[in-house]
């Protein structure tokens, strides 16, 4: 894969939040567009709450997908971090609900739609660098 100058590869992903697993990594760089879809409905001028609440919707049950997979491989290999990692999915549920719930009372749905989006942008780099990075160590010890 070919890294442009300012460590990111072609593909968009970061290369300080690759994990070298490409299913989990293709679930990254799904999310991550996910959040750009958000932002970019946030620079809609005609912007309706329902159209950002569905893509948190998809966002959401896609999340719910990648974090299927992860307990899957945590499972199998008994990750001994399996219930900090799970507490950050559970944090990660709750604020999604939070921010279904602000797209509700939100008189500006397109200021709610970029807080929304840097908040989850910010979740999920904080996440994959911390603890699906960490995972991935882990499997790659034991695939050794």
């Amino acid at each position: 894969m070919v890294e442009s100058q300012n460590g990111e590869a072609a593909d968009g992903l970061p290369n300080e939040l690759r994990t070298g697993f490409e299913k989990i990594d293709a679930d990254h760089r799904e999310l991550f567009a996910r959040v750009d879809r958000v932002r970019a409905a946030a620079r809609d001028e005609q912007l309706a709450a329902e159209v950002v609440r569905d893509h948190i919707a998809f966002f959401s049950a896609y999340a719910e997908h990648h974090f299927a997979r992860e307990l899957e491989l945590m499972r199998k290999y008994a990750y001994p971090d399996q219930e900090v990692h799970l507490a950050d999915h559970d944090e990660f549920r709750s604020a999604v609900a939070a921010f279904k719930e602000t797209l509700t009372r939100e008189q500006d749905p397109r200021a709610a739609a970029e807080r929304i989006a840097a908040a989850l942008e910010q979740w999920l780099e904080v996440h994959i660098a911390d603890r699906d990075r960490a995972l991935a160590a882990f499997l790659r010890d034991r695939a050794d």
